[in-house]
Order: C-alpha cells, then sequence, then structure tokens
C-alpha cells in the first residue's frame, strides 16, 4: 500500500513540478496567480485519474482510501521539501495555504487523496451493473 502510494504521489508531483513551472512562469504573469492555478488544476487533477488509474490494484474501499491519504501527505511533504528547497520559510510555506490560489491548490491536492476512493467507487459500480 505504502509503495503504490508514494507511486502516485512521486508520478503526480513529477507532472506537477513541470507544469507548475509553465504556471509560475508563463501563466502567472499573463493572468495572475489565481487563474493560473484555476487552469492548472483540472489538468492536475485529469493526469492524478490516468496514473492511479493505471497503478491501482485495489478491491477494497478501505485501502483504496488508506492509499490515497497516505499519498496525500506524501504529495504533502514533497510540496514543504520543493518549499524549503527554493528558501521559503516554514511560515511562509503554511501561509501560501492562505491565498485564494493556495487554497485552490490545496483543495486540488485533497481531490488528488481522494481519487483511489472515487476510482474504486467508479470501477466498483460500473462492474456491478
Amino acid at each position: 500500500m505504502f509503495k503504490k502510494a508514494a507511486t502516485y504521489a512521486g508520478i503526480v508531483f513529477g507532472f506537477g513540478f513541470f507544469l507548475g513551472t509553465i504556471r509560475v512562469m508563463i501563466l502567472v504573469p499573463r493572468i495572475g496567480e489565481t487563474s493560473a492555478t484555476i487552469c492548472e488544476l483540472p489538468l492536475m487533477l485529469g493526469i492524478s485519474w490516468l496514473v492511479w488509474r493505471r497503478i491501482s490494484f485495489h478491491n477494497s474501499i478501505r485501502l483504496a482510501g488508506f492509499t490515497g491519504l497516505i499519498a496525500f501527505f506524501i504529495l504533502i511533504a514533497f510540496e514543504f521539501l520543493l518549499s524549503f528547497a527554493f528558501g521559503r520559510s516554514l511560515s511562509e510555506t503554511i501561509g501560501s495555504f492562505g491565498t485564494t490560489a493556495g487554497r485552490i491548490g490545496l483543495l486540488g491536492q485533497v481531490g488528488f487523496g481522494l481519487i483511489p476512493l472515487l476510482h474504486f467507487a467508479f470501477v466498483h459500480r460500473q462492474t456491478k451493473n
């Protein structure tokens, strides 16, 4: 379960790093931080869904939920480590979640953590019909 969670978080974080670079360097100067985050969010959630679909293995909603929760915390840890690598303090990093763009980003990360549950529910429902 931990290995799948780490794989899921790592792959999605890699895509997020790539798209985040584009967002910060190209979109933010043109349309602002909040609008740029709103543009990136559906892409990241779509990528998260596709990555999870590719690596999922759970036949239990409980395991899917725990894996999503673990992946969420791994992703948050990656986010904090990256923030520190770019010279931001802990208070600056936490404070960034207080902005509109930060709240939208956090909501996207929660969505990332819920995708294993949503995927299980969707796939399970489809196989019952």
